[in-house]
């Protein structure tokens, strides 16, 4: 399993982590997704291998409105 860290600059409350959280794990090869309110700006992705997934997860987050970057694998 691999994984990613993103930051995103935006703030979200508990019903956009939620939504975004959904919608990330309905994303092929992604398994896990984990958002805390503590950290709002911090999402880890837990993937399957696969090249293009942390180029996908920016892409969808960006298409969101998101200003993100990746910041650790």
């Amino acid at each position: 399993m691999h994984s990613i860290n993103v930051h995103i600059d935006e703030s979200m409350n508990r019903t956009d982590i939620e939504a975004l959280r959904q919608q990330l794990t309905e994303e092929p090869y992604v398994r896990n997704v984990e958002m805390r309110m503590e950290m709002p700006h911090d999402i880890l992705v837990e993937f399957e291998e696969h090249h293009e997934i942390p180029l996908h997860v920016l892409e969808m987050l960006r298409a969101r409105g998101f200003h993100a970057d990746i910041v650790g694998c």
